[in-house]
């Protein structure tokens, strides 16, 4: 990758000023902005406890004046506003729960301030009871103790200097929130007139740089797409080494699997990470790759967490733009568990096949034209042949005598056309390759397609030459 030229270094330094400039008015607009908000929110916080405090006076007086007017003249209209202060009060009260939350002493005041409401309505409620039971003098009497009027002027109190204490608050919170909008002003001030001086100084930062900027080289813009397909497009082990073996790049699951980071990598070839004589194997096949300029693939043995593991590694050469091989560029996938499973399905095949062709009886399968496409190996031995001078070559009809063929001719058809599926316990005479005849008994099960028509036969075979021999001696005795 080219330098850059000293008019471009100054372009770069000049848009990160400018950047920089843009990011510090927005974060200090934004901190202001955010400022004037919580201002206002406090301030809006502060009217709002100021409010039901007063009302919280107000309906406190208003109970006080109802149970008055009730006591001295008996008539129930002067309890209607004693009875819709008593249902507002509490409203007022949990309100200012709410608004204090977070101030220790407003918290202790309101909790003050229920106790005495919790205490003034009871007495009123009281005095009410009193005058409607038992008379105006006996009301008076107990608005005569002044108990009433004491609560009223606690309540008075408390609300005083809670409103006091408010007005102190609020003054100050709306000082401050002036404060925070002046200079909210100022940076977004600022910060429009800095937008609008960038935004020239870009146009033109801009229009110089790509008057004056060179092309891009193709190799490295090829490469780069190159990469990027490869890293983005796998889960599996990607690595770029140069012609030399040294590693240019690794992907993460490279640095996962073998503990080793991209800066600890780079520089260091196979010799420096795994043991000699993996690290040849594996330099070896990068060299067939660089001679053969083309994509091959290797099976490579490589250790991982102290366990060798088996990958399929794809590897291709990279070109300069003369076409001269640069790097070779590797992607592999571990296919340990998946050798394991092949070799595991081989064992058992080789065993099933094992079993089929040592069987104590044989076994062949006929096609729809009566050629032999599988026949065991117990079978090629009683007859002679061997499995290349049978196997798609013979037809059935050779292995059998000539009162055998006959049944042949009789049953196939049979079976081809379905009319019937399987054949048991058939005895025929088998034609060794020598000419020799002997007898067997066939057990033959037609197969079919989806769609019903024949596809091939399979047939188990039993020699009963020392069958026939012991029932002849039998006879004889």
């Amino acid at each position: 990758m080219k330098a850059f030229t000293k008019s471009e270094r100054k372009i770069l330094v000049g848009l990160l000023s400018i950047l920089i400039i843009l990011c510090s008015l927005a974060y200090f607009s934004h901190r202001n902005s955010s400022r004037v908000l919580t201002s206002a929110e406090e301030v809006d916080h502060a009217q709002e406890f100021k409010y039901h405090i007063e009302q919280l006076l107000a309906v406190s007086i208003e109970l006080e004046t109802g149970a008055r007017g009730y006591v001295i003249t008996g008539e129930e209209r002067y309890l209607e506003p004693t009875n819709k202060a008593i249902a507002t009060i509490f409203e007022h009260l949990d309100h200012l729960k709410q608004v204090a939350a977070g101030n220790a002493i407003q918290l202790e005041r309101v909790a003050e301030l229920e106790k005495l409401v919790d205490s003034k309505v009871s007495n009123s409620t009281r005095t009410i009871e009193i005058r409607r039971d038992k008379g105006v003098n006996e009301a008076i009497a107990f608005v005569s103790t002044g108990e009433n009027k004491m609560l009223l002027d606690k309540i008075r109190q408390i609300t005083n200097l809670m409103l006091q204490d408010e007005d102190a608050i609020l003054k100050g919170r709306r000082e401050e929130n002036q404060n925070f909008i002046r200079n909210f002003n100022l940076t977004f001030d600022l910060l429009l007139i800095k937008i609008a001086i960038s935004i020239i100084a870009i146009f033109f930062v801009l229009k110089y740089y790509f008057k004056e900027r060179r092309k891009s080289d193709e190799l490295l813009r090829e490469n780069k797409e190159l990469l990027e397909n490869v890293i983005d497009n796998t889960s599996s082990v990607i690595f770029i080494k140069d012609i030399a073996g040294r590693y240019l790049l690794i992907n993460t699951q490279y640095e996962n699997l073998f503990h080793k980071s991209k800066s600890e990598i780079k520089g260091k070839t196979d010799h420096d990470i795994f043991p000699k004589e993996i690290a040849d194997a594996v330099r070896d096949a990068d060299i067939e790759v660089i001679k053969n300029k083309k994509l091959m693939e290797f099976e490579e043995d490589v250790p991982n967490n102290g366990e060798l593991r088996h990958y399929l590694s794809i590897k291709f050469p990279l070109f300069d733009q003369h076409h001269v091989v640069y790097a070779v560029c590797g992607v592999a996938t571990d296919i340990t568990d998946r050798k394991k499973t092949i070799l595991e399905l081989k064992a058992k095949s080789d065993a099933i096949m094992d079993l089929f062709n040592n069987a104590p009886c044989g076994y062949q399968s006929v096609n729809k034209d009566g050629i032999i496409i599988e026949m065991n190996q117990t079978e090629l031995k009683w007859l002679g042949y061997t499995r290349e001078e049978v196997i798609g070559k013979m037809a059935v009809r050779n292995l059998l005598s000539e009162e055998s063929i006959r049944l042949l001719e009789f049953y196939f058809p049979k079976l081809t056309s379905g009319a019937i599926q399987a054949l048991h316990d058939m005895e025929v005479k088998f034609k060794r390759k020598d000419g020799t005849v002997f007898p067997v008994l066939i057990n033959t099960v037609g197969y079919y397609n989806d769609v019903g028509e024949f596809t091939h036969t399979k047939t188990s075979v039993f020699d009963m030459t020392l069958l026939k021999q012991s029932e002849h001696l039998i006879s004889q005795n």
